[in-house]
């Protein structure tokens, strides 16, 4: 079963279906902040793309699980699920506060949003993989959450993830795409400076009620 399934299978808020096919609740009532356990997608501001993994593997640099983004926002692909890390668990529903740090795992293969110093295959920058099994990997997979203006990681605000590790930032652009078996496609990857390429925002996905509201 994948952490999705088993989310769906907890969630006991109602819910309707968005035309894209994630679910997506109304910003009120406790739903406004990005919540522990919540399974979302993350789309980049500047290119209006979506970050995405799948079992297709880099052919260098760590060879591990590739991760890209994608401009289709229906894709199931596309969904990581909000967790803390392994010395600081977080409850369902705890509100994810700009600061922390984090985990994204893949909602289909229960592997970590994760970087290292490995040299991405595009861009030259460094490397963003999708890494562990069942969800467990290593401090490679912590992520700071930072924001521009608010306290709480908010639906609808921009964002930026700071690897925890290398102090570099996650980051896609429309300048460095994939050919076959992935074409159409584009690079993520972690960059040294925090420009409008690193900028990540949430609205879609399934979201755990602010247990704090």
């Amino acid at each position: 079963m994948t952490l999705i399934q088993s989310l769906v299978g907890a969630l006991c808020v109602c819910a309707h279906m968005h035309l894209s096919g994630a679910v997506q609740l109304a910003a009120s009532d406790g739903f406004q902040a990005v919540t522990c356990g919540s399974s979302i997608k993350l789309m980049n501001v500047q290119s209006k793309m979506y970050m995405h993994s799948h079992e297709v593997s880099y052919g260098t640099g760590s060879k591990q699980q590739s991760v890209t983004s994608v401009p289709h926002k229906d894709d199931v692909n596309s969904m990581w699920v909000v967790r803390g890390t392994q010395t600081k668990p977080c409850s369902v529903g705890k509100p994810v506060m700009c600061g922390d740090t984090i985990r994204l795992t893949h909602g289909q293969t229960n592997k970590n949003f994760h970087s290292h110093l490995h040299v991405s295959p595009l861009s030259r920058q460094q490397e963003i993989s999708a890494y562990g099994n069942d969800g467990e990997g290593d401090l490679g997979d912590e992520w700071v959450v930072v924001c521009d203006n608010q306290t709480k990681w908010l639906r609808g605000e921009n964002v930026f993830l700071k690897h925890n590790q290398t102090g570099k930032w996650a980051s896609t652009s429309k300048d460095f795409g994939y050919g076959r078996p992935i074409e159409g496609q584009y690079e993520v990857a972690a960059r040294s400076q925090k420009d409008s390429r690193c900028s990540w925002i949430v609205k879609l996905g399934i979201f755990m009620r602010d247990s704090e509201e």
